[in-house]
């Protein structure tokens, strides 16, 4: 104990004992103490175990003390129980008999105890497996939690960075460096002497308050910059705080996104998969007996902050209202119907009718995973139903390799009869070409009906026009993405169109759907897309697929339904009724295979259940662990986030949206998603991240290089020369461009200039050092599918060079880090001196004081007297 603890104690004791004060000498005393100064650092210790360590192993620590405990009994009592009972036999004056006698026994059933132990109670105290039994019954938690650290339970849900930033960890070490400034100011006199220990505290400290400092300023994250984008970048978009973003879509106005922070987001575990599912639902895959939404035991409620004042009601209804209610860490978005037998009064009614299809086989031909069963034709039966939405494009039809079943309301009888044109018998795909200008000796237009081939060209009568089969796909080359088409799919012929005029083009023709044909010219778009137009009027083409069985029904109006039935290389038929059949032997009848003879065999379809209205909803499906990426767990890049939309004063409007997760918004453009409102405007909606701006200066990409180990080898470099721009006047530096590597960073905005003094540009890195504001730029990715497809242009000689067309850097601030590494320097400095330095300097004033007092060698006693003495006047 020092000399001035000593001092600081008599003055609490004279002038903090008694009335309010005394309080405030409690508090001294605790920020004081030593013994919280190592409290706190083994609270530091256990957090970082915590971080880092899986609980499922930290549960093995009180399972493995207890079997210990009881190990350690087991053998300890046998063996104090044996020595008991040999010092009772043995007399005393045997000394050396009845201590060999004990050590023997003790030992000996010390031994006994223990394998006893491991032969009877190993087993049932702690047993590693599924079952899961004995004390060791955490051995199936210990499994399932063996990577699971104790942020990604639920409750926690943070990055190891939000970990470290939570506010008990910054509370011990506010109360650690509060304790450490308090301890040195009142224990440790200010010497020369202790200058080493005062140096290792100004270390701590300084480590400490920047840490705190570099965890409250500390921004990471990534942009992306993309080849003459015009616009400066001049934000980027942070690594793990995310936000949702929301704008109102105007067609006369382009309105912006408006970001909301939000906290509370979970990170690796699911929530409310089926948020938006509405209650007592009668849904679809329930009907079908088929996998649906999975109830969630977990529920998620999380408000969304409001727009800013300043921003309120500009860009979004201020009455409108968002939750958070649902959360997937690594799904997919599928979609069910909610049924209801009545139509909906606010909005168009989308009828869905159950296709039940029937196929019954001989016996002889049917087929039973017991070779030993005995068929019998009911047995054989196999029953398949299709929920068709006959007003959605989309959704009304169903199909797959054997056969096609598109359900109609109202078909114009041209369009039917069209489907029933007779073709040459064994064709598979038919072409229905009609030349409105060019007409007959009988009058009407040019109509020719063509077999068509791959790879074959076909004159139209006397026209002048040629059409050639380029393709005949089962599936468009590209998605649909027609305004109420989205989402569906039909077999194509893509047709090379030749004109009279010795024009040519490619027109794609739609087996489903020939109102959404169009062409495709050869000139090239600014975006590199061949330009479209709507198919040439001088010449219509109707593509038939007859390479599967196609079933088409019509409801006509009044309530009669017709069937029309293509087989493969067979003509059309037609028949009238609820059901249809095709016989084994090929023919077409109205009825219900169900309801023929036992000795009827082939195939029905026939109208089941049908109800006034489908309401699509969507829920999340967890994707299986096997199917994983374990580097995109806990960061969203998979995730699925359930956001709940309310209006104030709209009583009964909710609305649930499930949104994937937008790495960078706006890139890719499918991760949004509309809601209408009931006031009639409509939202977008998009789940991403915080967006942070640079505030004084922009990124441009100017160029891009990847430098291979070969000519064309894997990449061993990859370099982007950025520039940097002031985005105001009072930004303090002139534009300039920068090279930027895996190994070779750039700092902005201020770097070192020739163009200034050497001082100055030194207090410049000085200040940048705790400057918020500055920012290291760091190459992280870039457009290699781009940067390949303009190599191989530029190894057939139609571009000069391989080209980006986007580069990713790596953006973040090191606010402090030099002060952090101060503080690690004056505690590499100060700890020497402590522990050599400062000893030498005592024994020096040891030996002053002894030739002072006129000792020549004084006893061990008085000299270590006189060391206390000049220890505790240095201390």
């Amino acid at each position: 104990m020092s000399r001035k603890w000593q001092r600081v104690k008599r003055w609490d004791n004279e002038h903090l004992s008694a009335g309010p004060l005394r309080p405030l000498k409690w508090v001294l005393r605790a920020l004081s103490s030593i013994s919280l100064a190592i409290s706190l650092l083994v609270l530091v210790a256990i957090y970082g175990v915590f971080a880092s360590v899986p609980i499922g192993l930290l549960a093995l620590l009180p399972v493995w003390l207890v079997i210990g405990l009881l190990a350690l009994l087991a053998c300890a009592l046998p063996a104090v129980g044996a020595g008991a009972l040999v010092r009772a036999a043995v007399p005393k004056e045997l000394r050396g008999l009845r201590f060999a006698g004990t050590v023997l026994a003790g030992i000996a059933l010390a031994v006994a105890g223990g394998l006893v132990f491991a032969e009877f109670a190993w087993q049932p105290l702690y047993r590693v497996g599924s079952t899961g039994e004995g004390i060791g019954g955490l051995a199936a938690f210990v499994e399932d939690y063996s990577s699971t650290t104790l942020r990604r339970l639920p409750g926690f849900e943070m990055s190891e960075l939000e970990f470290y930033s939570w506010w008990p960890f910054r509370l011990v070490l506010v109360l650690f460096t509060i304790n450490m400034i308090v301890a040195t100011l009142r224990r440790i006199e200010f010497s020369f002497k202790n200058l080493g220990v005062l140096t290792v505290h100004t270390g701590i400290v300084m480590i400490a308050l920047a840490g705190a400092f570099y965890q409250q300023a500390k921004k990471e994250g990534d942009t992306i910059l993309f080849a003459g984008a015009g616009a400066p970048e001049t934000g980027f978009f942070d690594i793990d705080r995310t936000a949702l973003w929301v704008r109102t879509i105007d067609e006369n106005l382009r309105t912006p996104w408006e970001q909301r922070p939000v906290r509370g987001v979970p990170r690796y575990n699911d929530y409310g998969l089926d948020a938006s599912v509405p209650e007592d639902a009668d849904l679809l895959s329930d009907l079908l007996e088929t996998a649906g939404p999975v109830e969630s035991p977990r529920r998620l409620d999380v408000r969304v902050p409001d727009s800013l004042p300043a921003t309120r009601g500009l860009y979004v209804e201020p009455t409108l209202k968002f939750r958070l209610v649902g959360y997937s860490a690594y799904g997919a978005i599928e979609e069910t119907l909610a049924l209801q037998t009545d139509a909906p009064a606010d909005r168009p009614a989308e009828p869905v009718q159950v296709i039940e299809f029937v196929s019954k086989i001989p016996q002889e031909n049917a087929v039973s995973e017991d070779p030993d069963a005995e068929l019998i034709p009911e047995l054989a039966r196999l029953s398949f139903r299709f929920p068709l939405r006959p007003l959605s494009p989309a959704h009304r039809v169903a199909r797959n390799p054997a056969f096609g079943i598109e359900l109609t309301r109202g078909m114009p009888d041209e369009r039917f009869l069209e489907l029933g044109t007779r073709f040459p018998r064994g064709t598979l795909h038919g072409l229905i070409v009609t030349v409105p200008e060019s007409a007959t000796e009988a009058g009407g237009p040019l109509r020719v009906v063509i077999p068509a081939s791959e790879g074959e060209a076909y004159s139209i009568g006397d026209s002048g026009w040629t059409v050639a089969v380029k393709d005949l796909a089962d599936d468009p080359p590209f998605p649909i993405i027609t305004e109420g088409f989205a989402g569906g799919t039909s077999s194509v012929a893509i047709l090379r169109m030749t004109s009279p005029e010795g024009e040519s083009f490619d027109r794609w023709v739609y087996h489903r759907f020939p109102s959404i044909n169009q062409e495709l010219l050869d000139q090239v778009q600014a975006n590199g897309r061949p330009s479209r137009r709507d198919p040439d009027p001088r010449i219509d083409v109707v593509y038939i697929d007859a390479s599967r069985l196609q079933v088409f029904i019509d409801e006509m109006p009044g309530g009669a339904r017709r069937f029309l039935v293509r087989q493969p290389g067979r003509d059309a038929s037609v028949v009238a009724g609820d059901a249809m059949t095709l016989l084994d032997e090929g023919a077409v009848v109205a009825g219900d295979l169900r309801e023929m003879g036992d000795d009827a065999y082939g195939v029905s379809l026939a109208f089941g259940e049908s109800w006034a209205h489908g309401e699509p909803v969507e829920y999340a499906v967890p994707v299986p662990e096997v199917d994983r990426d374990a580097s995109l767990i806990g960061t969203h890049a998979e995730a699925k986030l359930a956001v709940e939309l309310t209006m104030e004063g709209v009583d009964g409007w909710r609305e649930v949206v499930w949104l994937p997760f937008s790495r960078y918004l706006g890139v890719g453009g499918q991760q949004a998603r509309e809601v209408e409102l009931p006031t009639g405007q409509r939202v977008a909606l998009a789940f991403g991240r915080v967006r942070h701006t640079f505030e004084r200066f922009g990124l441009e990409m100017v160029d891009f290089e990847m430098i291979s180990y070969d000519h064309r080898g894997a990449p061993r470099d990859f370099q982007s020369i950025v520039r940097v721009v002031p985005t105001s006047v009072t930004s303090g530096f002139d534009a300039y461009s920068r090279v930027v590597k895996l190994n070779a960073p750039l700092r902005a905005p201020h770097v070192w200039s020739e163009d200034r003094s050497w001082p100055a540009n030194a207090a410049l890195m000085a200040v940048r050092g705790v400057d918020s504001r500055a920012y290291k730029l760091s190459q992280a990715g870039w457009d290699q599918q781009g940067w390949q497809e303009s190599q191989q242009l530029a190894d057939q000689g139609l571009v000069d060079r391989p080209r980006a067309r986007f580069t990713i850097l790596q953006v973040g601030n090191n606010p402090g880090i030099h002060l952090i590494a101060i503080g690690g320097v004056l505690i590499g400095l100060g700890t020497p001196w402590a522990f050599y330095v400062k000893p030498w300097l005592v024994r020096r004033e040891r030996e002053r004081l002894a030739r002072g007092a006129g000792v020549a060698r004084e006893p061990i006693g008085a000299v270590g007297r006189v060391e206390r003495e000049a220890q505790g006047a240095g201390a």
